[in-house]
């Protein structure tokens, strides 16, 4: 995680609007390909987060883990069922 990242979340640890910017530049951008891989990869980067020494980020790390299993359980399902 980029330090500045990281000094936004440890110094203001109950803004939900912190979180919520972070995991946007997470998954944002441009792609081709389905997308559960990207998830999955996005996944990779959450999981080396929750490893962090600092509680607060592991915290936020696991919480966005959660989300993003919950999103690649839906996209492969729905990718299953259209064949791609």
């Amino acid at each position: 995680m980029l330090e500045r990242a990281r000094a936004v979340l440890t110094n203001f640890p109950d803004d939900e609007r912190v979180e919520s910017r972070i995991a946007g530049n997470l998954v944002s951008g441009f792609f081709h390909g389905n997308i559960s891989d990207r998830i999955k990869g996005h996944l990779e980067i959450a999981r080396k987060w929750a490893e962090d020494s600092h509680p607060r980020i592991r915290k936020f790390a696991n919480r966005l883990i959660t989300g993003l299993e919950e999103d690649l359980s839906r996209h492969l399902i729905y990718e299953q069922e259209e064949g791609l």
